[in-house]
């Protein structure tokens, strides 16, 4: 009889781990931020690094979801469609590949990987990214503040760069590729800006060292 209980233990144990298992057919897609679109940025890399610091946002965006405003107030998320990372998490890294895609500094990282002492930091902020439905029609819209730091920490500018684009339907797919090219134009202007600071700064450095 005991022999028998023994032998039953880990057909129970296996059927309790199976049935917890998620049904990977249920699973709701995942989007991500393309940072290889095309940009029209035509510079000279300039030997320094850049550090993209760690994005901030709402609640509303610091999710998964896809987010859509129907009100003045009021954000609902798209059903059954989800961003392949946290939102901030998923700017940060497409901000940064966006930037080595540039080639306008010789490295670009996070704080961990570069010396603080010696880099540029991009700080940035997300105010908008997302479905908007309070006007006449759909449009996919990004927004965020970015602020841009010497290697002293001294702030040499900040900006906001905002982007509508028309969904051209509706569906998670639609409000995906609307996104990704509201971020990659807003993202090519702030290539643009942070590439003309670093140089200006630069040679500003350069002349008060002669």
């Amino acid at each position: 009889m005991l022999k028998k209980l023994i032998c039953a233990v880990p057909l129970l144990a296996l059927g309790a781990c199976v049935s917890v298992l998620p049904d990977s057919g249920r699973q709701p897609p995942r989007f991500r931020l393309d940072p290889d679109r095309a940009m029209s940025v035509a510079v000279t890399p300039v030997d320094t690094s850049l550090i993209i610091s760690d994005p901030t946002a709402e609640a509303v965006y610091n999710t998964f979801n896809v987010a859509i405003a129907t009100g003045p107030y009021r954000y609902e998320y798209v059903d059954g469609a989800e961003w392949a990372d946290r939102v901030p998490v998923l700017f940060r890294i497409y901000l940064e590949r966006r930037f080595e895609n540039a080639d306008i500094v010789a490295a670009v990282g996070d704080r961990t990987e570069m010396p603080v002492s010696r880099s540029y930091v991009l700080y940035s902020d997300i105010r908008a990214f997302n479905i908007d439905r309070t006007g006449a029609g759909e449009v996919a819209r990004v927004s965020f503040g970015a602020r841009l730091t010497n290697p002293r920490g001294h702030t040499l500018a900040s900006s906001v760069f905002t982007q509508e684009i028309p969904t051209g339907g509706r569906g998670a797919e639609f409000y995906a590729d609307a996104l990704n090219e509201a971020a990659a134009m807003t993202t090519e202007e702030a290539v643009r800006w942070t590439s003309g600071l670093i140089e200006e700064n630069e040679r500003r450095e350069a002349a008060q060292s002669k």
